[in-house]
C-alpha cells in the first residue's frame, strides 16, 4: 500500500486505512526545515556531507539538504513518491535498503525519520546501514515510544502510534540502545519530547482540537516520540 498515492493522501486514513489525511499538510517545508537543523548538528565537519535519508517520500528533507550543499540521496519504497521527487530533480533510490545494493562505507549521515516502526525486519535494516555508513559517520532516528506516559496509561490502542500493518516493531528507549548496538553503533544518544523536537503553534492546536474533537487516532503527545542519534 505505501506505491499508492492513497497512503499519501486519504481522508480516510487512520480510520479505515494506514497512512496520511494529507502528507504534505504534515510534513511542510518547516518540518524539513527543522529535521535538517537536528542533521546539521550532528552532521561531521567534512563539507560537503554524504547523505542519505531512508523513507524519504517525495523528497523535502533531501530538498532541504540540497540547498545547504550536502550530496543527498533518498531511499524510498514508493513508487508514487519516488516519481514524485525524481520529477523535481531529486536522487531518489526506488526500493528497499537491500535492493539498492549500496557500496560499504559511502555516507557521512544517514537518517530515518518515522521509518523504524515500518521495518518487518529491523536487524538487518540497521545492520545494512552500519555498513554503508563510513567510520565516524552518524545515524539519526526518530520514531515513537512505546513506553510513553500517556499512550501506556490513557491512550493505549487509540494512539496514532498504534497502526495496523503499517508500524510492525514498536521500540521503548532500552529496545532501541540494543537494537542499535547489535549492529556495531555507539556513542548512542537517546531523546524524548519534547526535549528532541520543537513545540510550535501548530503542534499545539493539533493536539488541543484532536482533545475537544474526540478525534482517533489520538495525536502522539509528551514522552512518546524519541530521537536516536549513534555513531559507526
Amino acid at each position: 500500500f505505501y506505491s499508492e498515492e492513497s497512503y499519501f493522501v486519504n481522508r480516510n486514513a487512520g480510520k479505515e486505512a494506514p497512512g496520511y489525511v494529507d502528507y504534505f499538510e504534515q510534513c511542510t517545508p518547516a518540518v524539513n526545515q527543522e529535521y535538517f537543523s537536528i542533521l546539521r548538528q550532528n552532521a561531521p565537519p567534512a563539507a560537503p556531507v554524504s547523505f542519505l535519508d531512508v523513507g524519504c517520500g517525495p523528497g523535502g528533507l533531501l530538498y532541504e539538504a540540497r540547498a545547504h550543499g550536502w550530496k543527498a540521496t533518498g531511499l524510498e519504497i514508493s513508487r508514487w513518491a519516488a516519481e514524485r521527487g525524481k520529477a523535481q530533480g531529486l536522487n531518489i533510490i526506488e526500493g528497499t535498503l537491500h535492493d539498492a545494493k549500496l557500496p560499504d562505507t559511502t555516507f557521512d549521515m544517514i537518517s530515518m525519520f518515522d521509518v523504524l516502526e515500518h521495518l518487518p525486519h529491523p536487524r538487518e535494516y540497521v545492520a545494512e546501514i552500519h555498513r554503508i555508513l563510513k567510520p565516524g559517520g552518524t545515524l539519526v532516528i526518530e520514531t515513537p515510544n512505546i513506553k510513553g506516559f500517556f499512550v501506556r496509561h490513557l491512550y493505549r490502542a487509540s494512539s496514532d502510534m498504534v497502526k495496523p500493518r503499517a508500524h510492525i516493531c514498536l521500540y521503548a528507549p532500552e529496545t532501541a540502545q540494543r537494537l542499535l548496538e547489535g549492529s556495531g553503533f555507539s556513542r548512542i544518544r537517546i531523546t524524548l519530547f519534547p526535549w528532541c523536537r520543537k513545540i510550535t503553534p501548530g503542534y499545539i492546536k493539533g493536539v488541543i482540537v484532536s482533545r475537544i474533537r474526540g478525534k482517533q487516532p489520538v495525536q502522539l503527545t509528551w514522552n512518546e516520540s524519541m530521537r536516536i542519534v549513534a555513531t559507526r
